[in-house]
């Protein structure tokens, strides 16, 4: 038999291909991932209340454009170094810091209304 078609040995310059396993989730990254969660998905009844109430008096401007400036250097850090739960939360946590931002500017000036 041939030196190149010996068992395990490529054809060509190539290497042979083998099907990479599936990696499972490490501690941390199911960890990462339930964080993020609860981080995240927290700001959605704030949101939910500032549409609902159509006021914003009692969220401060400089904490949202704080936040917002933390959840993008965040992702970067995420992409940076290829951490997908800080990516996938933190896509999810800018967006919704944004509509926080967004509400703000729309329903944060003038007086406030007595509920």
């Amino acid at each position: 038999m041939q030196k190149s078609l010996q068992k395990g040995k490529a054809l060509g310059p190539w290497p042979r291909h083998r099907p990479e396993r599936r990696r499972n989730l490490g501690t941390g990254e199911v960890l990462g991932f339930i964080a993020g969660a609860f981080t995240t998905f927290g700001f959605i009844p704030q949101v939910y209340r500032i549409f609902r109430l159509k006021s914003a008096h009692e969220i401060s401007l400089s904490f949202t454009i704080a936040y917002l400036a933390g959840g993008i250097f965040w992702l970067a850090y995420g992409i940076v170094d290829g951490l997908f739960p800080v990516i996938i939360w933190n896509v999810i946590a800018v967006s919704i810091t944004f509509l926080l931002f967004f509400t703000k500017l729309k329903y944060g000036r003038g007086s406030p209304t007595i509920q």
